[in-house]
């Protein structure tokens, strides 16, 4: 008996020191609405009802829906910590929320969720009184799919329609303090239909005229979706507007968003529409993440203060209706914009794609992107038709934009009137500005900018954009314009009516290695070409120093009809008119020392200068006073001294032009290089490869007259064979590599 009794003291003892949520109770939705609530001791109360201060476990039935309901509020100072395993909520036949919280929450997924609201609520709705966190800890395949309520109407109606977000904030009410840091989230904001004014709500963020704000996302897969507004008739001064995938609903703004693991899509919501009934009409979407759509007449879709960073983070971001992939909703700035998320992945990890007259990475329809920076990660960034693909939507400029690392891939819109800068401004806007901060400035990284039509690769927009104050002080930058546009400068007008043809003044290259290439007439540097009969743009203030590597065309003539005919643009200086030639200007080069500047026929693009299959005019080659890819000491080599450029050769300029990708090479990487029309390499090659023992050289040559292919491994050691040669040809090389 005696050894009973201890018996149960011992497992009365080991019960009362196990953690109380390993006794927690456990509720079914099913049987009824649940409301969890703390005091301000944080005991916890379940339906009125002491639970002590343990995790309250919810449960359902994940193939069987309920029109029950979950509350949550948690007294100031506490938290309320909640378990879901297999809810499935449906009150769309009903107003209310399927899960509203207050205070802080965290919520912990078991198996797979499901909420959908009903009225104009979130489907997992909070007052942003606290932080609403949610989290897979236990790693137990947790999932929540969140939608919020929808209104839909017959056609015609004359009211307002009007929804709530996914996760966030009702209608009129800001989805804030949002924390997401595990499992897999699919948020769907709600929408409207056949209302004659209709706005719908964020994947993730604000209801309708709710700003999204601190929201952030660390980990888990998450899928969010603006809501989108539809009319299928026509109604004079109808409006439809959609809510941001991330950040504001329709007509707010998206603030504080961080994204800093975990993989992300987010699309903004679309606004849509029958047939047009009146100008007044307007369709208009939320960004990505970023700003909902803005109302025409000024209401707010900014997305100001977007962090994408973390190690392999991966987002991919797409705008609604005229809104950017990040940044702002239509008529909405993006600004403050960080991209630090460092990938070891060949592929791009941050996607942005804006929809229409929206940028890839900045402002929606006629509004700009500013304060843009870029340090490390993939980045892909395409504007939707009239938008830059980082910087300014259509009309909108592009300013404060930074790149200081990363790989880079910016493609301005297409279409068939006028597009964005690859990076600079949309259709009709500027790339940069002046003042200190304001310009576009390029450090270190790998960058291709390619310009929409009648747009520069970097600078202004088509229509008459110009290039203001753009600096590149390292990295390796393609650019390459658009059809009559710079390469670095200024976009260009498309008729008579429109506005001039864009200027490029301040434009600074003191590193890196720069091809810059204009097309149809478009300077490589300088000013966009006039297909009509006014004045093409210009260039002044083109600085050339210090160590930069610069390879540079005009844009080719065409022999067109109407509007297409066009000189060639100047390789630096002034884009062509239908009349003349680009007008030459001698770039500022009393600084360039290392450095070397190289010229191309025009036609020549910037991807044929860089991989090398194309070859520079020897005799318009300008070098730095110490340029510093021959070794004057070495008498056996019989290269004339570096500045001589009055009796350089062309075998010499390649060669230079060799050592000098060499020299520029990203780490551990190959250069490609066609050399059919030379016997083999000066000695200044193979010391830049003795230099970059990481680099490898691929060779399009010819041994005997015959075509040869030559691939010299990452640090192969020609030490020996050098010794008292002044070069070696390809069949000493092709002998050398077995």
């Amino acid at each position: 008996m005696k050894r009973f009794v201890s018996l149960l003291l011992v497992v009365f003892l080991v019960l009362c020191l196990l953690p109380m949520a390993a006794i927690a109770e456990t509720y079914d939705i099913s049987q009824g609405s649940i409301t969890v609530t703390t005091d301000e001791t944080g005991a916890r109360f379940v339906n009125n009802v002491a639970e002590g201060d343990t995790d309250t476990h919810i449960i359902g039935n994940s193939g069987v829906s309920t029109t029950n309901t979950i509350t949550i509020i948690a007294a100031a100072g506490t938290t309320a910590a909640v378990t879901l395993e297999n809810v499935n909520i449906n009150t769309s036949s009903t107003d209310a929320a399927a899960i509203s919280v207050s205070g802080n929450v965290t919520i912990e997924l078991d198996g797979q969720n499901t909420v959908q609201s009903g009225g104009s609520h979130a489907g997992l709705e909070t007052d942003s009184t606290g932080t609403l966190t949610i989290t897979d800890a236990n790693d137990a395949a947790g999932s929540l799919k969140a939608t919020g309520g929808s209104a839909v109407s017959g056609p015609y109606n004359n009211t307002v329609g009007s929804a709530g977000a996914g996760i966030g904030g009702a209608d009129g009410k800001a989805g804030s303090n949002i924390t997401i840091e595990g499992g897999t989230i699919e948020a769907y904001g709600g929408g409207t239909a056949d209302f004659k004014t209709g706005a719908a709500g964020a994947g993730i963020g604000g209801g309708n005229g709710g700003a999204g704000s601190d929201i952030t996302i660390s980990g888990g897969t998450v899928t969010a979706e603006g809501g989108s507004s539809s009319l299928s008739g026509s109604s004079s001064g109808a409006s439809r507007a959609g809510g941001a995938g991330i950040g504001g609903g329709a007509n707010g703004t998206g603030t504080g968003i961080a994204i800093e693991g975990g993989e992300v899509t987010a699309t903004g919501g679309a606004g849509t529409a029958g047939s047009s009934g009146s100008a007044a009409n307007y369709t208009a979407g939320g960004a990505g993440i970023g700003g909902g759509s803005g109302a025409a007449g000024g209401a707010d879709g900014d997305g100001n203060g977007i962090t994408i960073s973390g190690e392999n983070t991966k987002v991919n971001a797409t705008g609604g209706t005229h809104a950017a992939g990040i940044g702002g909703g239509y008529q909405g700035e993006g600004t403050n914009i960080v991209i630090d998320a460092p990938t070891d992945g060949d592929s791009a990890n941050v996607i942005a794609k804006g929809n229409g007259d929206g940028a890839g990475i900045g402002g929606g329809k006629g509004k700009g992107g500013s304060n843009i920076t870029i340090t490390d990660g993939n980045v892909k960034a395409s504007g939707g038709n009239n938008g830059a693909g980082i910087g300014g939507g259509s009309s909108g400029s592009g300013t404060g934009i930074t790149i200081e690392g990363g790989t880079v891939e910016a493609n301005g819109g297409t279409t068939n009137q006028s597009g964005g800068a690859g990076i600079g401004g949309g259709s009709s806007g500027n790339g940069g500005a002046e003042g200190e901060g304001n310009g576009i400035t390029i450090s270190d990284g790998d960058v291709t900018a390619t310009g929409g039509t009648h747009a520069a690769g970097i600078g202004g927009g088509g229509n008459g954009g110009d290039a203001i104050n753009i600096n590149i002080t390292g990295g390796t930058v393609a650019a390459q314009g658009g059809s009559n546009g710079a390469g670095i400068g200024g976009g260009n007008s498309v008729s008579d009516y429109s506005g001039g043809p864009g200027n490029a003044s301040d434009i600074t290259i003191s590193g890196g290695t720069v091809y810059a290439a204009g097309t149809n007439g478009g300077a490589g540097i300088g000013g966009g070409a006039n297909t009509s009969y006014y004045s093409p743009g210009a260039a002044e203030g083109v600085t050339i120093s210090d160590s930069a590597t610069v390879n540079v065309a005009g844009g080719a003539a065409v022999d067109g009809t109407n509007y297409s005919t066009v000189g060639d643009g100047a390789a630096i200086g002034g884009g062509a008119s239908k009349t003349a030639d680009g007008t030459d200007t001698d770039p500022v080069t009393t600084d360039l020392t290392s450095g070397v500047v190289y010229f191309y026929d025009a036609g020549t693009t910037a991807a044929q200068m860089k991989d090398g299959s194309v070859q520079p005019d020897a005799e318009r080659t300008i070098f730095g006073s110490n340029y510093s890819a021959v070794d004057d000491e070495d008498e056996e080599d019989p290269s004339p001294a570096a500045g001589d450029d009055d009796s350089i050769s062309a075998f010499e300029l390649f060669c230079r032009q060799v050592a000098g990708k060499i020299n520029t090479a990203p780490s551990n990487g190959t250069v490609e290089v066609d050399a059919q029309n030379f016997p083999g390499f000066l000695k200044m090659v193979f010391k830049a490869l003795a230099q970059r023992p990481d680099v490898a050289l691929n060779i399009r040559c010819k041994i005997d007259g015959q075509a040869t292919e030559l691939s010299i491994p990452a640090g192969f050691d020609f030490t020996s064979a050098l010794d008292g040669k002044a070069m070696l040809t390809f069949a000493e090389i092709h002998k050398m590599l077995g």
